[in-house]
Order: C-alpha cells, then structure tokens, then sequence
C-alpha cells in the first residue's frame, strides 16, 4: 500500500530530500543520476509551489553552485517518469511507500539574468514579472505557456517575489491582454 502525504508533509519532504536523479533542462534535456552528496549549494530563494507545475507539487529552489546560478525544482517522480528519463538504474531511488523517488530539474540562469535580491521595490518586481511573461508569450495564447516554460524566466526577473506575488502579476496580465490594455513585443 502506497503512503499518502498531506500538503505539509510533501513540503517537508521535498525540501529536505538530497535528488540523486537530476535533469538538466536544456535542448536536449540531459537527464542524470547524481553520485555523492551535492556540497556548496548558497540557497537564494525558496518556496513551495503546490499547484501549478506540470510536474505537481514542487519545492523550488534558487542557487548559487561552483560557478553556476540554477533555478532547481525537487518534485516526486512516479516509476514511469523515472523509467523515461533515468532508465531502469533510477528505479534504485524510488521509495516503494510512495510509488515515487525525489527527483530534481536544474534550469541554468545565465550571468546577469538574476538580480540580487531584494534589489527591486515591489512595483517594479511585479513589472518585471509581467514584462518576462509578455516576453515569453510574445505571439501565442496564454493559455499555450506552462509555468514550467514562464517560471525561470519570470524568476530571473524578480527572484525576491513571492509565489502569491507572481501568480497575481500573471493574472492581472491574462486580463490586461484580454481587455487589449497592453500590446505584446514582437
């Protein structure tokens, strides 16, 4: 029987866990099985974001690691998942109470994408959001993006804004556009 976590106990989980299965977003994504312990990580910024990734509830993670700045989102990876991207080597991982293994995407945030934080007053950060958002919609529905797709980018715009803050600027810019107030770049 498959153990069932309630939403604080997936928080709790997620933040803690150490992934050993890591995947590299890129093109193409290169998927990975980490060896040893990852050392040297600074944390950034953190939250929990229980809803909207496609990859379910995520603990995601701003870092400084080595020389690199990362964007890091630890999830809960079913058998299937971790067959397709690990191969039958990631099975090793997967907690057979849960039917699941924690695993982590790692998006790489180039050299001065990311402000310090704090850096931004709140209306600018919340401008900044909703420019990294117009960016990346830039001639498709809004519907047609993933929070997946927006969210590193919009991170990187304003690294020190809430989830609840980000979610707001995205709506109130789905209706901005909507109502014709504002113009896509091209």
């Amino acid at each position: 029987m498959k153990t069932r976590l309630d939403h604080d106990s997936v928080w709790a989980y997620l933040r803690s866990a150490q992934p050993r299965l890591i995947c590299r977003v890129g093109s193409p994504p290169k998927c990975y099985i980490r060896q040893g312990q990852c050392v040297g990580e600074k944390v950034l910024s953190e939250g929990y974001d229980p809803h909207t990734s496609p990859l379910g509830p995520v603990h995601w993670r701003i870092v400084d690691s080595a020389d690199e700045r990362l964007y890091c989102s630890t999830f809960l990876a079913k058998r299937s998942t971790i067959i397709k991207g690990w191969g039958s080597s990631g099975l090793v991982y997967l907690d057979p109470a849960m039917g699941a293994a924690a695993a982590r995407n790692e998006t790489l945030i180039l050299a001065g994408e990311l402000p310090k934080y704090g850096e931004y007053p709140m209306n600018e950060r919340l401008s900044r959001i909703a420019e990294a958002y117009d960016v990346i919609l830039a001639g498709r529905e809004p519907k047609s993006v993933s929070a997946a797709e927006i969210m590193p980018a919009i991170i990187s715009a304003a690294p020190d804004a809430s989830t609840q803050e980000i979610t707001a600027a995205v709506r109130r810019r789905i209706n901005q556009l909507a109502k014709g107030a504002v113009k896509l770049p091209h």
